[in-house]
């Protein structure tokens, strides 16, 4: 089994990722679609719901980002005995994880909505659709996991190709549940969820056979013990804080999910199409990020500071670039972006001024997105996880003072949003230039390139 590095290419590494995740992207805008098609009504509901549906879609696939950096890490610094364990390490813990929440979202789908503050009826839908898509949750946790063994390599070309099969089998199935082909009874909206579930699955099995079959890669357990406990710690160090993170941060939009309801259908409406159309830059940064962080962290393991700073600027400037002509691009065709979902002109007007904040809040966003993974991937993942909770937290009475008590809505709540990101952006800024993450990487000095104890001298 080689262990070598496919491409030490930002842009090689980085377009199959955007390509997966922006078909992932356009799985959402699908289901948004058909939600709309059902009513307003239902695709505010389940909108509502994202922050919910975010601890295991975005807080799972951030965790097993830790395998990726750790394994990179060690492949970069040539010790390739502690690779595999990082591998098996990653999926076992992954898997538990979302084993969890799976349970969680299952057993007590009947209740979330309501602890949102929902009408009985709201809920009603949120219940059928959270006990359905709930089973995503495991699956997404094996399927990222075995995703992160490939990225460690560079091998993003078949987590994309995956990606594909998987995604556009969503958006069939989206289709024959909700439009009854094939003999299908129409199913609605648990249709719609059954169509998440079931492709989530198939895009793991499907990982699963490239890892254990074209990659060659064998998993045992004889000798992995030891193997397994050493790199356990530095997984955890890196994978606690990259799921703490998104887990305030959703925490967080959970908290803002209850103004919104407060807000109106109207509010619920504009929040969940905007958000549906920002998913294009959220994913270019998310790509450039993971793709950034992969090369960045071989270079932390091969101590080659200087490219793993050449590496962050670049995707800095990309980012932030891209995210400020796709927000001044919405803004001037809302109209027509919009109407794809809705003919509401409330809800409109509302996005309209909704994206318009978007403009100086989306590049803010890419800034944390890139700067966060790779504080992550070089090994410094604590400082940006506790800084960014801080601010994360503070900003949640301004959000409750500017939209409920001072009357400014939706778009009080978006200007909330604005300041919290902008100056979390020029603290992890600001954090990068100290140069701290230099002395955080996860290499062990004690052990040679070939295995062997004795690089560093003992003690005179």
């Amino acid at each position: 089994m080689t262990h070598e590095l496919r491409s030490h290419n930002l842009w090689v590494l980085s377009w199959p990722i955007f390509v997966e995740e922006i078909t992932g992207g356009l799985v959402f805008l699908a289901d948004a679609f058909f939600l709309s098609r059902i009513s307003d009504e239902v695709a505010a509901t389940v909108g509502v719901l994202l922050p919910v549906l975010l601890l295991g879609f975005f807080i799972i696939p951030m965790f097993t980002t830790a395998g990726t950096s750790v394994a990179s890490q060690y492949i970069g610094a040539r010790q390739h005995q502690y690779v595999l364990p990082t591998y098996m390490a990653n999926v076992g813990l992954s898997s538990l994880l979302g084993l969890l929440m799976f349970l969680g979202g299952f057993l007590y789908a009947d209740h979330i909505g309501t602890w949102l503050g929902m009408t009985p009826e709201l809920n009603e839908h949120s219940s059928i659709y959270l006990m359905v898509v709930s089973f995503s949750f495991f699956f997404v946790a094996v399927r990222f996991s075995y995703a992160s063994i490939l990225a460690s390599k560079g091998m993003t070309h078949w987590n994309m190709a995956t990606a594909l099969v998987t995604n556009l089998l969503n958006v069939l199935l989206n289709a024959a549940f909700f439009l009854g082909w094939w003999g299908i009874p129409k199913l609605g909206l648990f249709g719609i969820a059954l169509a998440t579930s079931v492709s989530f699955f198939v895009g793991a099995v499907l990982l699963m056979w490239v890892v254990h079959g074209p990659m060659k890669i064998h998993f045992r357990l004889k000798g992995m013990g030891e193997p397994i406990r050493k790199v356990l710690r530095p997984i955890l160090k890196i994978g606690i804080p990259s799921a703490v993170e998104p887990l305030s941060y959703t925490i967080q939009q959970i908290i803002v999910s209850v103004v919104v309801i407060q807000l109106g259908l109207a509010a619920m409406g504009a929040n969940t199409y905007v958000l549906r159309i920002l998913v294009v830059e959220i994913t270019f940064a998310f790509a450039l990020g993971a793709g950034s962080q992969i090369l960045m962290a071989h270079y932390m393991g091969a101590d080659r500071f200087g490219d793993v700073n050449r590496i962050f600027w670049k995707s800095i400037a990309a980012a932030t670039g891209f995210a400020a002509i796709n927000l001044l691009l919405y803004v001037g065709i809302y109209e027509q972006v919009l109407s794809t979902f809705t003919d509401n002109p409330e809800i409109m007007e509302l996005a309209k001024w909704m994206l318009v904040a978007g403009i100086l809040m989306e590049p803010a966003r890419a800034v944390n997105i890139i700067a966060g993974m790779a504080l992550k991937g070089v090994g410094d993942a604590r400082f940006s996880a506790l800084s960014s909770m801080i601010f994360m937290w503070a900003v949640i009475p301004f959000i409750f003072w500017v939209g409920i008590d001072f009357g400014y809505g939706m778009l009080g709540v978006w200007l909330c949003s604005t300041v919290d990101e902008s100056i979390r952006a020029v603290i992890n800024l600001w954090r990068w230039n100290t140069g701290k993450w230099r002395s955080k990487g996860i290499r062990d000095r004690n052990v040679s390139d070939d295995g062997n104890e004795g690089l560093v001298e003992a003690p005179a």
